[in-house]
């Protein structure tokens, strides 16, 4: 999957959009990257994620394909970014046969993003009723790239094991291009990837 838009608050929805567009499946890469530098400057990352949402909201939408079976449905993902409290507000809504189960409804998720902020790197953990405990580490570099990987447990669905992603993201100017290079999961045994189409349109 490849998304090109402004800049990066596409780092939250790494944690969400892809405990579920990802956790509809995807392939795998090696992300490590040990001789970059880790941004620390606050102003800086921070600056991302207020540029991104812009002075409203950010919707991030598209469609999800599960290659394996061939099932699909809508994404549509809406983050605003408090600048004072340093908190994102995810509402996250998939559409289709998830997870082997029926549509589910919207979910919304509230990340603090002060350790992002301040160290360029953090690991956030919320809790899905259809994905279960999910957990997602990004970081942000010097050079304006980063990357992100995660996993998902205790998925209510007893059938979703071993659920993981990762990947990894490069910032151009006002845009930023962003790959997932693993999203998979195993549905009673059997491997599931998935691709996405997705853009963002600042409200």
């Amino acid at each position: 999957m490849k998304i090109t838009k402004r800049t990066v608050t596409v780092v939250i929805m790494a944690i969400v959009m892809f405990s579920a567009a990802a956790f509809t499946g995807c392939g795998g890469s090696d992300t490590s990257t040990p001789t970059k530098v880790i941004s620390t400057d606050a102003t800086v990352n921070k600056g991302l994620l207020t540029s991104f949402t812009g002075p409203n909201s950010v919707t991030i939408s598209g469609t999800w394909t599960n290659t394996t079976y061939g099932s699909t449905g809508d994404v549509t993902v809406n983050v605003v970014f408090d600048a004072t409290t340093n908190v994102a507000t995810v509402v996250f809504d998939i559409d289709g046969n998830v997870y082997g189960g029926t549509d589910p409804a919207p979910e919304t998720f509230t990340l603090n993003m002060t350790d992002f902020i301040n160290n360029g790197t953090a690991t956030l953990t919320f809790t899905s009723a259809v994905y279960g405990d999910v957990s997602a580490t990004l970081t942000f570099y010097t050079d304006n790239t980063g990357i992100f990987s995660g996993t998902a447990t205790n998925a209510p669905n007893a059938s979703v094991t071993n659920a993981s992603f990762s990947g990894t993201f490069e910032i151009s100017g006002s845009a930023v291009s962003f790959t997932i290079d693993a999203a998979q999961f195993d549905f009673s045994g059997v491997r599931i990837t998935c691709t996405s189409s997705l853009t963002s349109t600042i409200n």
